[in-house]
């Protein structure tokens, strides 16, 4: 084997393939010409070549929740940088703007037309979360889209024309009808499921009693420390913050 010989990173959707060393090695992988490939630098003196697998590869495959937890940090940042750029290339064959094929350009993030000439940027799309908190309890919700008995942090998408804080506060309302005071940003992480950016903040219960939207959180509670129910994975931010705070090191809000 050639050091020049790729690794391959195969991914689909919300799972990854992984290869006897966490990458593919060359000899085992044959892509199809459509297959599309993003380049992710280099790894153990080789380049490592990302694929959208859906359709050829056979598997293995492991769901991205699953193996995320037991990833180091630096293999999950390949996989959350890969999975957005495959998605968007797959999604975006075609121009937006008159229907011809899109073209590579000398920069990885974008795509143009030669027919009209528009060019297409990959997009992120950010949401928040916020872990919120009643004294020494933390509300903590049940979204339709979780497994039965599992409870997280309030959360959603930023919507066009507002900041982030606008959008904690707006989010926290539709869901839950309460308010909120002394909110501040903690941290933020990628999220490829399948181009989110998390951006995570606290807050303290302002006013107001915790209702259910009934549309998308279907429960609410408030929670003590020892009390806590089924909690996301770990690896997810809501899973690291609520962490934090159950160990009394968030600090206040």
């Amino acid at each position: 084997m050639s050091l020049t010989d790729p690794h391959y990173l195969i991914l689909q959707t919300d799972q990854v393939s992984l290869g006897p060393d966490f990458f593919w090695p060359r000899a085992l992988v044959s892509p199809p010409d459509l297959a599309p490939g993003i380049p992710l630098g280099m790894e153990e003196g080789r380049p490592v070549i990302a694929l959208w697998g859906q359709d050829w590869w056979p598997g293995p495959w492991t769901r991205l929740r699953e193996v995320f937890p037991q990833l180091p940090p630096h293999r999950w940042k390949l996989i959350a940088r890969a999975l957005p750029l495959l998605n968007w290339r797959r999604t975006h064959r075609f121009c937006g703007v008159c229907g011809q094929p899109m073209q590579d350009t000398e920069e990885p993030l974008s795509l143009w037309c030669p027919s009209c000439g528009h060019t297409e940027w990959v997009r992120i799309t950010p949401a928040v979360i916020v872990l919120i908190t009643r004294g020494d309890e933390v509300l903590l919700g049940h979204n339709r889209n979780h497994a039965p008995g599992v409870f997280s942090l309030l959360a959603g998408y930023i919507e066009p024309g507002e900041s982030a804080e606008e959008a904690v506060h707006r989010e926290v309302w539709e869901e839950a009808r309460i308010r909120l005071r002394h909110l501040r940003f903690l941290e933020s992480q990628p999220w490829p499921f399948p181009d989110n950016l998390m951006l995570a903040f606290r807050a303290e219960w302002a006013e107001g009693r915790a209702q259910p939207d009934g549309q998308e959180i279907l429960e609410l509670g408030w929670f003590s420390r020892d009390h806590l129910p089924t909690l996301p994975g770990r690896g997810s931010l809501a899973r690291r913050l609520l962490e934090t705070w159950q160990r009394g090191e968030l600090g206040p809000s």
